[in-house]
């Protein structure tokens, strides 16, 4: 369901921005699902919804083997999808990040005899949410209920689309991954540049069956990027991951405060030129997962692998001294 109230919060921060009046629906089918669906290559999975062709490989498609599906096929399926989102009570085949109405299935919720919000606005909306989780290491995403940051995830959509059309062996279905490349670069002053916001830009990796992905940006840059650029004590985020089964860490609390002080003080001592170089490190004492069971991400998160070994000895050291 968060999924849904993320994608409320983004079209209301959208609707004020650019003087509109777009509904999930409405927004949808007018702008969501022509930049992210109806193209050959998606910008996100489908899941198992109508929109989806299981029996496709998007390998072969890519490095030419079999045709994309055509305009008319994509048509249906799009039909398929809006008759069976209006007409059907939302779960996870029309829904991102929802339960399968199936008690028995392995991606079913739990139960509850409690009133749940669910019309169609709360299934378009999820998807507009969905869109906007940005990937970390680990296999998970997190949702940011910040409308700023929600708007500049935002900004990089587009240049996504661009980049699967124009680079033809640049796989799709990754938008969560590209959002998180994508706010550690356009949050960087050093590097980004709005007349040309793809210079500098280079996330990619190549496979050896010549396709090109997008690598997983580390939790901690991401972060990093956030703190700088805006000075709030703490946002809420949501860390979650969607796949054959669905997990959910919950809701966490990042103090940017906590975690832009000690990349600060190493740019203050070292330069910021070492501080950008040492950014690799940070957050590598305990990963991403086990960081948020402390219940907030702060200082101790930030800690790299190694340190306090290194002090501990050094400090041991001294005393024999």
């Amino acid at each position: 369901m968060i999924t849904s109230n993320i994608g409320k919060i983004f079209l209301d921060a959208y609707n004020e921005k650019y003087g509109t009046s777009y509904d999930a629906r409405t927004f949808f089918l007018e702008q969501f699902y022509p930049l992210f669906f109806d193209q050959n290559k998606y910008m996100m999975t489908a899941g198992n919804s109508p929109l989806e062709n299981p029996k496709l490989s998007w390998d072969d498609m890519i490095k030419g083997k079999k045709p994309y599906e055509t305009p008319e096929q994509r048509k249906c399926r799009f039909e398929r999808m809006i008759k069976k989102t209006d007409k059907s009570e939302a779960d996870m085949s029309i829904a991102r990040g929802y339960a399968s109405l199936d008690i028995a299935a392995p991606t079913s919720g739990q139960v509850t005899d409690l009133k749940l919000p669910n019309s169609q606005e709360e299934s378009y909306a999820s998807w507009i949410g969905d869109a906007l989780g940005v990937g970390v290491q680990g296999g998970f995403s997190i949702l940011f209920s910040k409308k700023e940051i929600l708007l500049d995830i935002f900004e990089g959509w587009k240049l996504y689309r661009k980049c699967l059309n124009e680079t033809s062996m640049l796989k799709g279905n990754q938008i969560n991954t590209w959002n998180g490349q994508w706010l550690s670069h356009y949050y960087d002053p050093r590097e980004y540049d709005a007349d040309m916001p793809l210079a500098g830009y280079s996330p990619y990796n190549t496979n050896k069956d010549g396709i090109i992905n997008i690598d997983t940006q580390t939790w901690t840059k991401i972060l990093i990027a956030v703190s700088k650029k805006y000075r709030n004590a703490q946002i809420l985020g949501y860390i979650y991951s969607i796949g054959k089964t669905n997990k959910t860490i919950g809701f966490i609390p990042f103090d940017l405060t906590q975690i832009r002080r000690p990349v600060h003080l190493y740019e203050k001592i070292f330069g910021m030129s070492d501080g950008r170089n040492v950014e690799s490190l940070w957050g590598t004492a305990i990963g991403f997962k086990t960081a948020c069971t402390y219940g907030a991400i702060g200082i101790k998160a930030m800690e790299p692998k190694g340190l306090r070994d290194y002090v501990y000895l050094n400090s041991a050291t001294l005393l024999q001294i």
